[in-house]
């Protein structure tokens, strides 16, 4: 395994990605990699959300040119995107439910927690411009758009919001999606992220 440097010292921190990359699963190669993109920079920086989805996206940009050198296989990012997919609220009437009452209880929040309650007739950027829409164009899908019938879960974080993601890039051999959900848990604000692959 190996780090990957996506951001030095912004904010005094460092982002980074954790990658593994196994040969011994599949008939390809398959490589795994953690990573939790930047959290502070809508709150710390001068331009507000649009700063974050920026540097968010610069982030995965960093990572995809870092994993761009290695040889095929499958690619499944995995964590903490700090930004919520848009294409997800609209998988369900439950999930449209979840969207609005998050909306009608966002101004009763925290400022300071905006990001995770910006409601959606909010001012925001285009899909195609956070690092979710940039992961979609450079060819990588949710894994719970690729299940038999897909179905993200409703939420990964205590603000009710899906921000902790798995994206999946396939090489020849495209695994086949299992399950994807969440494990309910108190040890952290978030929710650890399941995800079944078959290969």
């Amino acid at each position: 395994g190996e780090a990957v440097i996506l951001d030095r010292n912004r904010f005094n921190e460092e982002r980074s990605a954790a990658v593994a990359t196994f040969h011994e699963i599949a008939q390809e190669p398959v490589t795994v990699v953690s990573t939790h993109l930047d959290v502070w920079a809508e709150m710390r920086g001068f331009f507000g959300m649009a700063e974050g989805e920026a540097i968010r996206l610069l982030e995965f940009e960093a990572l995809h040119h870092a994993l761009a050198v290695r040889h095929g296989g499958t690619v499944a990012i995995l964590g903490d995107f700090n930004t919520a997919s848009q294409s997800a609220v609209l998988l369900s009437q439950e999930h449209q439910r979840l969207a609005d009452l998050l909306d009608r209880l966002s101004l009763q929040r925290d400022p300071q927690a905006l990001r995770h309650f910006l409601p959606r007739s909010s001012p925001r950027l285009p899909q195609e411009m956070t690092a979710l829409g940039f992961a979609e164009k450079l060819g990588y899908r949710h894994a719970w758009q690729e299940l038999a019938q897909p179905m993200a879960p409703y939420y990964s974080h205590w603000s009710g919001q899906l921000i902790d993601h798995c994206l999946l890039k396939s090489g020849s051999k495209k695994p086949r999606v299992a399950f994807v959900g969440v494990y309910h848990s108190d040890a952290s604000d978030h929710l650890p992220l399941v995800i079944d692959l078959e290969f």
